[in-house]
């Protein structure tokens, strides 16, 4: 399987190993994202996510997105990189211009040279932007 360019690497783990990342930092304050992306939710809830089609607020949906994109578990990281990949970059400027953003999310956008410079506009003036995402 090749990985795509847009993405960082991801560690190999089986499918059915749950999407916990050690280093994730959840903001949300949303019991439903947290239990999505520390894998208490159950799996078909997950996925579901990881495709975009649960209905969590636009923030909430990228932070799930995001911990999936970079999390081991493989049917998750695929499918979530792929529903980021077909994002409306409108949309996805707009909620990176929130103080709701998530800095995980904010430094995921920030590292992908591959999003709009309206997208990295929209990352480099919130302020949850953490300092280490702009260098």
């Amino acid at each position: 399987m090749l990985e795509s360019p847009r993405f960082p690497p991801r560690r190999e783990s089986s499918p059915s190993v749950s999407a916990s990342p050690m280093s994730f930092e959840i903001h949300s304050a949303n019991p439903v994202v947290k239990a999505i992306i520390e894998g208490v939710a159950p799996r078909p809830a997950q996925v579901a996510a990881a495709r975009g089609i649960l209905p969590l607020p636009e923030n909430e949906m990228l932070e799930v997105l995001v911990a999936f994109a970079t999390s081991a578990d493989n049917e998750l990281a695929e499918h979530a990189a792929a529903t980021l990949s077909a994002h409306d970059p409108s949309v996805i400027a707009e909620s990176t211009r929130s103080s709701e953003t998530a800095p995980s999310v904010l430094q995921f956008l920030a590292s992908d040279a591959n999003q709009p410079q309206a997208v990295h506009q929209s990352v480099i003036t919130n302020v949850n932007t953490p300092p280490d995402a702009l260098l």
